[in-house]
This record gives C-alpha cells, sequence and structure tokens, in this order.
C-alpha cells in the first residue's frame, strides 16, 4: 500500500496573522440566474457571475479596496451571449472635520459569441468607469447622512450602436446601525 504524504502548513507569526485578519476584509460572491425580458424573449437566459473583492487601511483614516469578476450571460440569441472580466479599485479617506471623501474606478471587457447582425463583426466592448464621492461628517437628515457621488462612464464598441459616454450624479443616505 503506498503512502500517502502529510501535508505541512507553514503559519504566519501568530501577532502578523492576528493584524493581517482584522485589516484585510475579503467578500467573495458567486450569483447566478436566469434574466427574463418581457418584451424581448431573445435576451432571457441563464447568467452566472463570480465577484472577489478585498479591502484594507492602509492608515488609520485611509482605506483602499480592489476587486474582479467574471461573469457569463447565455440568452437565446448568439450574438447577445458574452463572456466578461472586470477590475475595480476604490480609495477613501477620513477627513476628521470635514468628512470622507473617496475616489473609485473600474475596466470591464466583454466579448460577444457570434457575429452581430447584418455585419462581419464579433462585438466586443470595453468599459472605463471612473468617479468621485463626499460624505459630510457634520450633517444629517433624520439620523442619515447624505452621499453625493459623481461618475463618468465611457463605453467603446466596435459596434458603433454601442457606443457611448455617460456622466451621472447622484445623493444616497446612508445610515449606520
Amino acid at each position: 500500500m503506498a503512502r500517502v504524504p502529510r501535508h505541512r502548513h507553514r503559519q504566519l507569526p501568530r501577532h502578523i496573522a492576528q493584524g493581517i485578519q482584522s485589516d484585510l476584509r475579503g467578500k467573495p460572491q458567486v450569483n447566478s440566474g436566469a434574466g427574463a425580458y418581457i418584451e424581448s424573449d431573445s435576451l432571457s437566459g441563464p447568467y452566472g457571475q463570480i465577484n472577489l473583492r478585498y479591502s484594507y487601511s492602509l492608515d488609520e483614516r485611509t482605506r483602499f479596496g480592489f476587486g474582479v469578476s467574471l461573469a457569463r450571460s447565455e440568452p437565446q440569441e448568439n450574438h447577445f451571449r458574452y463572456l466578461e472580466g472586470r477590475v475595480s479599485a476604490d480609495i477613501s479617506r477620513n477627513f476628521s472635520n470635514h468628512g470622507n471623501i473617496g475616489l473609485f474606478g473600474s475596466f470591464t471587457t466583454r466579448g460577444y459569441d457570434d457575429f452581430f447582425p447584418a455585419t462581419n463583426l464579433v462585438r466586443q466592448d470595453e468599459t472605463v468607469i471612473f468617479g468621485a464621492s463626499y460624505s459630510p461628517r457634520s450633517f444629517e437628515i433624520y439620523g442619515s447622512r447624505p452621499r453625493l457621488s459623481c461618475q463618468n462612464e465611457q463605453n467603446s464598441s466596435n459596434i458603433a450602436l454601442y457606443e457611448y459616454e455617460t456622466t451621472d450624479c447622484g445623493i444616497t443616505f446612508e445610515r449606520s446601525f
């Protein structure tokens, strides 16, 4: 009978491991389902996504986060089926007397499976998003703090119909419990 080797585990010293665990926050996620479009059966079909997101403190007032995701959509029409990859990053800093300021961005690439109708092109899209947010420290409405944010999104595609640029600003209210 062959002997199965034991695995050896190496551990970080306790004080280093505790520092990493208390500082690094990870959030793996798997999403799946099926999209159903009321007006268009050709867009309906299964969808799956895997997200990995981590954030950690750079110092007492600054937090940095980054993430990657992979998604697959398989609607009925082949030219709408795609594989998507995304990387994202954000940083926020707390200014004691003024509030929290954040910067964020992402890059997404999406490749489609089949030729786009009436062309000899397989659609390829790239999306770049960047933005900023601000949450004042001393301003509250019924216990909730407003967060102002603006983002710019640019989508490049080899199919001109899908090229666009948008700038969106909004306000959300956040409440901690």
